[in-house]
């Protein structure tokens, strides 16, 4: 008879603790566990989610960080599972994580118990056609900054059962995030490198070139990529999509200007160009307000190709719960022709 892998590692487990620790510890058999989680603990589903973090980032501080808790409340978590099942799940001495033989078992159930609490909670909430539950978004600057806001509210009085959390950072660390599952939704203006993402394009952006009104008697005939490459620049960060779109324009007309600063957010590198820091390469999202009061001005370059790109969605899994849906529907019909 075939022996699953599961049961084989579970009776190497035993194996391995010997005689006395076989009295003592619980078989972390599948049945134990859907015993324990039907008897009314589905609280221990945030103390499994905490452990599956520790394990994979193999760090109780950089699963904190990815869980958005501290580090205290990841160790009580780990406490509480080791206690509930009166077993080591995770060894100790080491000077980094390492997991016991059980610990290594659990891990593989864990991953399995909570993959199907998650499909379960879609699967009723398709069948109720309920639009409800918490949506974790994360949004790169432009979009988070600028596109965003003005759909929060509206959204929010039409689907109030739905609990909004957004985080805005860079493209990369989105990316990272859906990847991880930390975040459920990202919406981003940069490349995604990761190839186990989704990645959708939904609208298209226009970039522009921007100098300060200083600037405004320089810009009467379209300026050539020598003048460029004499002006001083204000970028994004490493990471930042609208860096790469400088960095590819750079590439591009083989730019290599004589001063770069950079600063990581979109509202700082505009009002850096304002106050006549250098030039820069923004969204028309980000610049068209002080494009009217006259504060900023497009760099004219006849001949020269327009800097697009596109915002795109990324998500781990195309099997989408109502919530994220009906956010995703709600932002397209919201910015349909609107730019």
């Amino acid at each position: 008879m075939k022996v699953k892998d599961a049961d084989l590692q579970c009776a190497l487990v035993h194996e391995e603790l010997g005689e006395q620790s076989r009295r003592r510890v619980r078989p972390l058999s599948s049945f134990y566990l859907e015993t324990r989680i039907s008897e009314g603990n589905l609280m221990a589903l945030e103390p499994i989610r905490t452990f599956i973090a520790v394990a994979d980032e193999k760090s109780f501080t950089k699963a904190a960080q990815k869980l958005l808790l501290s580090q205290p409340s990841v160790s009580l978590h780990i406490k509480q599972l080791e206690e509930e099942f009166q077993t080591t799940l995770i060894d100790r001495s080491q000077k980094f994580v390492k997991l016991t033989a059980t610990g290594e078992f659990f891990y593989q159930r864990a991953q399995e118990l909570v993959a199907l609490y998650d499909q379960t909670i879609q699967e009723i909430d398709g069948l109720h056609q309920r639009v409800e539950g918490t949506l974790a978004i994360g949004a790169s600057y432009t979009i988070g900054e600028y596109l965003l806001p003005s759909l929060l509210a509206p959204f929010q009085q039409a689907f109030p059962g739905v609990e909004l959390r957004v985080f805005i950072e860079n493209t990369s660390s989105i990316a990272e995030k859906v990847h991880d599952r930390t975040l459920t939704l990202g919406f981003v203006e940069g490349k995604v490198t990761l190839p186990q993402l989704h990645v959708t394009p939904i609208l298209e952006d226009e970039m522009v070139l921007v100098a300060p009104a200083s600037y405004s008697h320089q810009l009467t005939a379209p300026v050539s990529p020598k003048q460029l490459a004499e002006w001083p620049w204000v970028s994004r960060e490493p990471g930042s999509g609208t860096r790469e779109v400088m960095n590819r324009f750079f590439d591009t007309h083989k730019l290599h200007s004589k001063r770069v600063t950079t600063i990581s957010s979109n509202y700082g590198v505009k009002e850096a160009v304002v106050n006549g820091l250098g030039v820069s390469i923004l969204s028309k999202w980000v610049v068209s307000k002080s494009l009217k009061q006259k504060e900023l001005y497009i760099v004219p370059m006849i001949g020269w190709p327009a800097l697009k790109r596109d915002f795109c969605l990324v998500e781990a899994t195309t099997e989408r719960t109502n919530a994220a849906d009906t956010f995703i529907r709600y932002l397209l019909e919201h910015y349909s022709g609107d730019k």
